[in-house]
This record gives C-alpha cells, structure tokens and sequence, in this order.
C-alpha cells in the first residue's frame, strides 16, 4: 500500500543544466490551480552545483506575457534543490518557457553580500491546459431528466 501524501500538492522534480537543455518527461499544469511544486535540481554539464548564499529568480514566458517570481512569491532552495512553489501568473494556457536565474556574490565577498554575478540556465517548458470547469460552468441538476 502507498503512503499517504499529507501535503496535496503536484510536484514536478526534474534536472536543469546551465548549459545544455535536458530532456525533461513531459507534464502539465492546469490553469488557476493553486497547488503546483516545481522541485529542481540545477547542474553544470552534469554536475550539481551548490546553492548555499545564491539567489535564485525564476522567469516564465506565456501566453499571458512575463512573469517572475523570486524568494518573496514562491522560490526557495532546500536540500540543494530549487523549490517553486507556483504562482497562477506565471502560467496560462498553452506552452509555457521557463529559465533560472542563479545570482551570486563576486569572489571573495561574504555569501549574502550584494549579487553582482548573474548565470541564466537553459530553459525548460511545460504545457498548461484550460480547466474543465469555469465560471460558466452550469451546475448540474440530479432531479431533471
């Protein structure tokens, strides 16, 4: 029997290289959900870079324009990997593109200090598809027939 998920959350783990795209399983979102967990591994040519003391900001490219979303509206890093928890708008029907911003401190200063160095990965995509049910849904009456 599977464990129980406490958490009702999609996540969606998946690797990023800075350099290469990787080929990602494909997956989608639904429009307006709430409740969509990207959780990224970033990599340099296949091997994993450290986190600690980086900011990381991520940019999504949809049908709706450009969105960002940073460590103020979803964006954290645990465990070495990047946690998104997505924001409705940084997605919207169709195909959406992403990439991750990585900013870091130039040599030598302390790890906090102003980010001066920006590297950008390869993006990655996902489809995002319209929800069956919208506003103008009409609700269904079990006594008519």
């Amino acid at each position: 029997m599977a464990p129980i998920v406490n958490d009702a959350r999609k996540k969606f783990s998946f690797g990023v290289d800075l350099k290469r795209t990787l080929p990602i399983r494909p997956f989608e979102v639904v429009d307006g959900d709430t409740g969509n967990r990207f959780v990224i591994s970033i990599t340099d040519d296949g091997d994993q870079i450290a986190l600690t003391g980086r900011k990381i900001v991520a940019v999504f490219s949809s049908s709706k324009g450009v969105a960002v979303q940073d460590e103020e509206s979803g964006v954290s890093i645990s465990d070495g990997r990047v946690m998104i928890d997505l924001s409705t708008d940084s997605f919207a029907p169709g195909m959406v593109e992403c990439e991750l911003e990585i900013w870091s401190a130039s040599s030598g200063l302390p790890i906090g200090h102003a980010y001066d160095v920006l590297i950008t990965t390869a993006r990655f995509n996902f489809v995002c598809r319209s929800a069956m049910r919208t506003r103008s849904a009409v609700l269904s009456d079990q006594n008519e027939r």
